[in-house]
């Protein structure tokens, strides 16, 4: 699952980050955001960088 939200917490910037959890406990795995070249980087999480990627371009997809 993947939710969307504008978090100060994580971010002093309010950007809006993407929570990556899953779906049976709502454990969060990751916390990805992008930036202004959209580039994707984790800011919580152990995903390796072409997980990241990956994950981004789908997000990037669902969105455009």
């Amino acid at each position: 699952m993947v939710l969307a939200e504008d978090n100060s917490d994580i971010t002093s910037a309010h950007e809006l980050v993407f929570k990556l959890s899953r779906q049976k406990d709502k454990e969060i795995l990751a916390v990805l955001s992008h930036d202004a070249d959209h580039q994707w980087h984790q800011l919580q999480g152990e995903f390796s960088e072409r997980e990241i990627d990956a994950i981004g371009a789908a997000i990037d997809a669902h969105y455009t």
